[in-house]
């Protein structure tokens, strides 16, 4: 992908690993710079390079992991539960060896 060059909608999808309507999603939302020509979309290459390569693309969470976990917090991070937070010390279990 070059930098300086522009992409169509169509491209920039393939280039991305992403549906079309998602990219046009992201453009009506402000996340993804494009230019009209007429009816169509033109991105340029510098905008594409700075999308993260993500699951959910620009300003959504990388891992579903992480998502999956940050809907536990409120169910794990309470007063309750906060002894098992050093759950190594409680268990007296040894910390691993780095190596």
């Amino acid at each position: 992908m070059a930098a300086s060059e522009q992409y169509t909608l169509p491209e920039a999808a393939r280039i991305l690993r992403r549906h079309p309507t998602t990219l046009r999603r992201w453009i009506r939302e402000g996340k993804l710079p494009a230019t009209r020509v007429g009816h169509r979309y033109r991105l340029d290459g510098c905008d594409l390079a700075r999308v993260p390569r993500t699951a959910h693309g620009p300003g959504g969470p990388s891992d579903p992991d992480r998502l999956a976990l940050s809907a536990l917090d409120d169910l794990w991070d309470n007063a309750e539960d906060a002894v098992y937070d050093d759950w190594r010390a409680h268990y007296e279990v040894d910390k691993p060896d780095e190596g």
